[in-house]
């Protein structure tokens, strides 16, 4: 860890632009522990001169460390460093990956696959008494629901239940990257006539094995979940549907 209070390395232009590099520098320095949550950062004119470049190159950077939650700005208390939110995080690595890497929603398949049957897997070890009511009345919410807005929200709250569920923080981390795209596929999805039903049972199933500790059945209900018919085929018309082998998988 840095030192506080010591200088931070001399600053290295690349062809990545100046607002850009001195957000990723401050970032870093905030990693290093150099500047800690609750704690102002240098003045305007201070990071000017650190870093040598001008006011406007500072103020673009620091709107971006805005935009990634590390910090808040506002006026008559300078730039404070903050604890940055989990779901803000992940929605940032999201939108990063998107930028920079693009991603299929065949990804989000796969991807979703794993997180969700390795969740089911510890949660049906690891969920205490407080998991499961949550998740008995985020099933309710679902059943309630009057609309496909409100039952895709709910579905996500369901799924990123479940992943606490698990207590492991990166399982549950890696559900928060995937719910945006979960909640848009909902929307889809909950419009095909049954899939409300379906989903509903489905996860009324699952908490029920959760619950008798039942593994092998818990796994069974989180692959039916996963290989609903409808499921698959707005995934199909996303481009990131199964191929009639890897359906055919166990």
């Amino acid at each position: 860890m840095t030192t506080r209070g010591a200088k931070p390395a001399a600053f290295r232009l690349n062809r990545s632009p100046l607002y850009e590099q001195v957000a990723d520098r401050i970032h870093q320095l905030i990693a290093e522990g150099m500047f800690v949550p609750g704690q102002r950062l240098p003045s305007e004119t201070e990071l000017v001169r650190m870093f040598g470049v001008s006011r406007n190159v500072v103020r673009e950077a620091l709107m971006i460390l805005r935009e990634r939650s590390l910090v808040q700005l506002g006026p008559g208390r300078g730039v404070v460093v903050t604890t940055p939110r989990l779901e803000h995080v992940a929605t940032s690595l999201l939108e990063l990956v998107k930028l920079t890497e693009g991603f299929s929603y065949r990804d989000f398949r796969e991807a979703r696959a794993m997180v969700e049957l390795e969740t089911v897997r510890l949660a049906v070890a690891r969920a205490a008494s407080e998991d499961l009511a949550v998740l008995d009345d985020l099933v309710e919410a679902m059943a309630g629901a009057e609309d496909v807005v409100a039952l895709s929200d709910a579905n996500v709250a369901f799924h990123r239940a479940l992943a606490q569920a698990s207590h492991n923080a990166l399982l549950a981390a890696f559900y928060d990257v995937l719910a945006p795209l979960h909640r848009d596929l909902g929307l889809k999805f909950f419009a095909i006539p049954g899939a409300k039903k379906n989903a509903v049972a489905e996860h009324r199933a699952i908490v029920a094995a959760l619950r008798r500790r039942a593994l092998d059945e818990a796994l069974s209900a989180a692959l039916r979940h996963l290989r609903d018919s409808r499921y698959l085929r707005v995934l199909e018309e996303l481009g990131g549907g199964e191929s009639q082998r890897e359906s055919s998988e166990p």
